[in-house]
């Protein structure tokens, strides 16, 4: 991953890598981690206005959090209204 991406389109595709890590950390039990991925890539989303991408990301989060039947903790949902915002 390039720690200074140059183009709307790296930062996208930053974003889509961290949405599907959080997914898969998620899948696996990894809860904090899944979250935190997930704040990365409303972040790199943030970063260039991508704000399709930002709400595909978070509708797919909290769609997959009602199919695991788990509820987010008041940290979490700190983290990621700041990540949206």
């Amino acid at each position: 991953m390039p720690k200074q991406p140059q183009t709307p389109q790296k930062y996208i595709a930053i974003g889509r890598f961290h949405k599907y890590k959080g997914l898969y950390q998620l899948r696996i039990g990894l809860f904090d981690d899944g979250i935190e991925s997930s704040v990365k890539s409303l972040k790199a989303f943030g970063s260039v206005s991508a704000l399709k991408e930002k709400d595909d990301c978070l509708q797919e989060l909290l769609s997959y959090l009602v199919k695991l039947s788990k509820s987010l903790e008041l940290k979490h949902i700190m983290k990621l209204k700041e990540a949206y915002e």
